[in-house]
């Protein structure tokens, strides 16, 4: 006996109803697979590219409220380290608006960490190099002279440290403190002590070597500044060339502040 039509056909549409709605009950629930595009207010922040390598030093001399010369103590290697993301007012090649207190605040806290720990940006070349000052207590001395006013935020380099360095800026700016306190748009421009040029340098020394030496070829070079908070005075080191000779006499200057008059000279042996 054959099936009814009838009966066949009716199961056939039951059957077809039961599929379209299967299939638009699926494509209308979540999909199994997340999307793997990212929103772009979730986009994360590229991290800085520099590496940052940690070693100990001990603090030989304050050379600036921004710069100071260490001895590592892995090898006892000698360097000029700038802080990084900080720009303190000169206090030693010119006298700008609160450079002295920006030196003296960086000098009471060295002289209370004997050991520092700095994280160096990059590597050491030619006895110089940049990074991040770690003292004994864990202060990072880069953030405070900022908060504090003793100095300004420097943008040139970009590490993890440097918006934290930034916002201590907006800070102290905000609560009106520091250098942003004392030191006007109407500042008259720094005074040197000395002056330096690709000539030489012109000094008492060098106006009394002159005097002594008429007939002999003079030239000189410079070697290093640094200013001593404790004694207020600007210690200037160079060498005077007679006739251009490949050794030469050592000389140190002593100027006063704050009125940058030579007190002092001497003719020393390295």
């Amino acid at each position: 006996m054959f099936p009814n039509r009838k009966i066949v056909g009716t199961s056939a549409v039951a059957v077809l109803l039961f599929v379209f709605l299967a299939s638009q009950i699926y494509a209308q629930s979540p999909t199994a697979t997340p999307s793997t595009e990212t929103p772009e207010n979730l986009t994360p922040t590229p991290s800085p590219s520099i590496v940052l390598s940690t070693r100990q030093a001990v603090v030989k001399q304050l050379i600036d409220g921004d710069s100071i010369e260490v001895v590592f103590v892995d090898g006892g290697q000698i360097a000029t380290i700038d802080l990084a993301n900080v720009d303190a007012p000169e206090s030693v090649l010119a006298t700008e608006c609160f450079g002295r207190e920006s030196a003296e605040y960086a000098t009471q806290a060295y002289q209370s960490s004997p050991l520092i720990s700095i994280e160096l940006v990059g590597e050491i070349k030619d006895g110089k190099g940049a990074g991040y000052v770690h003292l004994a207590d864990g202060t990072l001395l880069n953030h405070v002279m900022v908060l504090f006013g003793y100095a300004r935020y420097d943008d040139t380099i970009k590490t993890s440290y440097s918006e934290q360095i930034e916002d201590a800026e907006s800070q102290s700016k905000k609560g009106n403190v520091g250098l942003w306190r004392n030191c006007g748009a109407t500042e008259e421009s720094p005074k040197p002590c000395f002056i330096f040029s690709q000539d030489g340098i012109d000094s008492a020394s060098m106006r009394e070597a002159l005097d002594e030496y008429p007939d002999r070829e003079l030239s000189t070079s410079f070697r290093h500044a640094y200013y001593d908070p404790v004694q207020h005075e600007i210690i200037v080191t160079w060498v005077l060339y007679l006739d251009s000779s490949s050794s030469g006499q050592r000389v140190r200057e002593y100027f006063r502040l704050p009125d940058c008059l030579r007190d002092r000279s001497e003719v020393y042996q390295r």
